[in-house]
C-alpha cells in the first residue's frame, strides 16, 4: 500500500461515537458517545520511529494527537501488529507511550488480542506517542 497522506483526522461529536483510522489503515481508535475531551479534534499521524527507542516494537510508531489530549472514559484501540516480531498468536502485548520528547509515558497492557486478524486491543485515556510492542519485565497497566 502507499500513503500519500501521512495525518487522518475527525472532530469529536459527543451524541455518537467517533470512530477515526491510521492513514495506513492499521490503526482504529473509538471514542463511545458520551465521552468528553480537552480537545474537539483528534488526529493519528505516521512518524519517523527514531523520534522514541522502538527496539522492542511491532508496528509502525504514530503520534496521536493533539499531545496531551485527555479523555473523560478510556477509549479503544486497536492496532495491527507484525507477527514476525511476535509470533502468530502472542499472550500478551504492550502499548508503550511517549512524550514528545522521547521520554517513556506508559507501558499499557493489551486488553485483548485477535489472533485472525493479527489486532491488538488497548484503552487508553491520553494521547501521545506510541506503538504496539513485545513486553519487557515488570509492565503494568498506566
Amino acid at each position: 500500500m502507499i500513503v500519500l497522506d501521512f495525518v487522518s483526522k475527525a472532530k469529536i461529536n459527543n451524541d455518537v461515537k467517533t470512530i477515526l483510522k491510521s492513514p495506513d489503515d492499521l490503526i482504529t481508535l473509538e471514542v463511545l458517545a458520551g465521552t468528553t475531551s480537552n480537545s474537539a479534534e483528534i488526529s493519528i499521524e505516521m512518524i519517523d520511529p527514531s523520534a522514541v527507542d522502538a527496539s522492542h516494537s511491532a508496528s509502525d510508531v504514530y503520534k496521536f494527537g493533539p499531545a496531551g489530549t485527555t479523555f473523560s472514559n478510556p477509549i479503544e484501540l486497536k492496532i495491527k501488529f507484525n507477527v514476525d516480531i511476535v509470533g502468530q498468536c502472542p499472550s500478551q502485548l504492550v502499548f508503550y507511550q511517549f512524550n514528545d520528547d522521547g521520554s517513556k509515558k506508559a507501558e499499557i497492557k493489551s486488553k485483548s488480542i485477535d489472533c485472525e486478524n493479527k489486532i491488538a486491543v488497548f484503552e487508553i485515556d491520553s494521547f501521545s506517542l506510541g506503538f504496539v510492542g513485545i513486553p519487557t519485565t515488570n509492565v503494568v497497566k498506566a
